[in-house]
């Protein structure tokens, strides 16, 4: 399990409305080149992404939207799967965790996020590693700005 946090410089509700908008995070998310919601089933959401990462894979997630606790958790449904040396697997085994909200006064907020991914076994540690490293700190400073950029519109 990965934990880490973010401080944001904008009310809770608009950190929410940026995190819970889904098809919108291709937008400031340089690795997602589509995400669709497929489905809506009250605070569950069935959503597709499709990314590069190394290559070009696809990954659908339930998602749970506790909108009164400020949580979003998410479980993977499915995963593409890639071929490298003719073998083909899927790359994610498993992508589970969620988003904390919690409220710092008016116009600030923190972001927490909890992970816990697994990816196939086939894929070297030392591909795997430096990506979750070096893309998890560009992911928190993209909610961040868009968080904080959606607020000053405000």
């Amino acid at each position: 399990m990965i934990q880490t946090k973010v401080e944001i410089d904008a009310p809770a509700s608009v950190f929410w409305q940026v995190i819970a908008d889904y098809e919108k995070y291709p937008e400031f998310l340089k690795d997602l080149k589509n995400v669709k919601v497929q489905k809506t089933e009250g605070n569950k959401k069935t959503v597709f992404h499709e990314a590069e990462i190394v290559k070009p894979i696809t990954y659908t997630l339930e998602l749970f939207e506790e909108v009164p606790l400020k949580k979003l958790s998410w479980r993977l449904i499915d995963c593409s799967k890639v071929s490298i040396a003719f073998i083909k697997f899927k790359v994610i085994e498993k992508n589970e965790g969620w988003w904390d909200v919690i409220e710092n006064g008016p116009d600030k907020c923190t972001g927490v996020y909890n992970i816990d991914i697994k990816l196939n076994s086939k894929i070297p540690a030392a591909l795997t590693e430096p990506v979750l490293k070096k893309n998890l700190p560009g992911t928190m400073a993209a909610f961040k700005k868009r968080t904080e950029e959606l607020a000053a519109k405000k």
